[in-house]
């Protein structure tokens, strides 16, 4: 679009005349440009410095046109494959699962909505008591959006500089701690968003997506901190889905093997409190007996071993298929709120290709810290969901992790004494390896 659209566009959207009602500087040139949307340096009347967001012109409609192709396409997929064999391969007809996709496409267009869940998501950092207690509240910032400079078509935010994350990995001349570190700790965070509060977690938190801020000081920092930015892409995952998945992490971390009563037991709960995603009365027993072999190939698939490189291994996706398939026979689908949290969990997986040996150790036991500051501030949610046999994996995590760091963060929770503290806070160590291992 022309200068002239542009303009005119952003200034209708946004309610005035002219953009210079609200902006005394725009720059007409992008800064950054995508197939939605572009990005625009610009100054507010206030004097602050801002990236303003803009939706293309008629990009909407195109999109619709587009997409609703792609519908009337599953639509033809679920008449010749028959819906036997599709419900085997997904968890709905295929029709439904493009209509979901096209809502999220179409979600992106609409920049009320991002500004929603930036908002959602700093409200969250700023009070979350088991990022505090983890030690990562100061650990990742998202921009604050300006509401009298910002539209459905048009989001302005401050402007933060910082290099994006794909470019300093890139960088071979650059000291790896200074973004390996700030990222350890942004994994933490985002791993906790996926079972924390709203659980409104990005997922689109690509390498892109992600800024790595020096240290200021006006912010009051000492290290890098992280920028979330572009959250036109988020999900959230149902409480009953949120319990699933930490029962099940749990049955990777109790033993030498993983305990398939565990991991079928998830899946109970989340039928018991979602109807409609498999029989009412789940024969859990044999749906072990079934899982065990599988379960104990995945658990080989430890992301944290070293050399480990989740993004060559050509045996997960294979074996993935076939718990969709094992599941199937059984009645159980896993749900459509999944879609989300798997393409998170392709992300996360390239991230720990990305790290080295030192900063996946340092994530394991960031994430274990995580998990046992989340219990402490959710004793309730642990102890209903799982057992005091984690309270064993937790002892093990201190001896094979950072012993002395641990027991300064965890010492006040396990000085209390009382058995049902001691089971909350062993609890916790899965709840954020679910993610990791969940996507894995």
């Amino acid at each position: 679009a022309s200068w002239e659209q542009l303009s005119e566009a952003v200034a209708i959207d946004l309610g005035v005349n002219s953009i210079w009602d609200v902006f005394q500087a725009f720059d007409p040139e992008p800064m950054a440009s995508a197939s939605i949307a572009q990005v625009h340096a610009a100054v507010l009347r206030s004097g602050e410095r801002c990236v303003v967001k803009v939706v293309r012109p008629r990009v909407r409609e195109r999109l619709a046109a587009d997409l609703g192709g792609l519908v009337l396409l599953a639509r033809f997929g679920d008449l010749v494959l028959g819906e036997d064999v599709v419900l085997q391969l997904v968890s709905a007809s295929f029709e439904s699962c493009a209509s979901d996709l096209r809502c999220v496409i179409l979600d992106e267009c609409d920049l009320s909505l991002e500004r929603r869940n930036m908002e959602a998501f700093r409200s969250w950092l700023s009070s979350s008591a088991t990022l505090r207690r983890a030690g990562l509240a100061r650990s990742v910032r998202v921009p604050r959006t300006f509401d009298l400079a910002s539209a459905s078509s048009v989001l302005t935010m401050e402007r933060i500089d910082g290099a994006p994350l794909s470019e300093l990995c890139r960088n071979t001349n650059k000291d790896v701690d200074a973004w390996q570190a700030p990222l350890v700790r942004a994994l933490g965070v985002a791993a906790l968003s996926v079972i924390e509060g709203e659980a409104l977690f990005h997922a689109d938190l690509h390498s892109g997506n992600m800024l790595i801020e020096g240290p200021t000081a006006t912010a009051g920092m000492d290290s890098e901190q992280v920028v979330f930015i572009d959250f036109g892409c988020c999900g959230r995952i149902p409480d009953a889905l949120r319990g699933a998945l930490i029962m099940q992490a749990s049955a990777f971390l109790a033993g030498k093997e993983p305990d398939a009563n565990q991991f079928a037991q998830g899946f109970a709960y989340a039928l018991q409190r979602m109807p409609g995603l498999g029989p009412g009365e789940l024969d859990t027993e044999a749906l072990a007996i079934d899982l065990k072999p599988l379960l104990i190939e995945l658990k080989s698939k430890n992301p944290f071993r070293k050399g480990a490189d989740l993004m060559k291994d050509p045996d997960l996706q294979l074996q993935l298929a076939r718990l969709q398939l094992l599941l199937h026979r059984h009645g159980v689908q896993l749900p459509k709120e999944f879609t989300l949290l798997i393409k998170t969990g392709c992300f996360g997986a390239l991230y720990f290709s990305l790290l080295d040996d030192r900063h996946r150790a340092l994530l394991a036991s960031n994430l274990a810290l995580v998990g046992a500051a989340y219990a402490s501030c959710n004793p309730h949610d642990a102890r209903r969901m799982l057992s005091p046999a984690t309270l064993v994996m937790l002892l093990r995590l201190l001896e094979e992790g950072d012993r002395g760091a641990f027991l300064v963060a965890l010492g006040p929770w396990l000085r209390k004494g009382a058995k049902a503290a001691a089971i909350g806070v062993a609890a916790g160590v899965p709840l954020c390896l679910a993610a990791m291992q969940y996507l894995a």
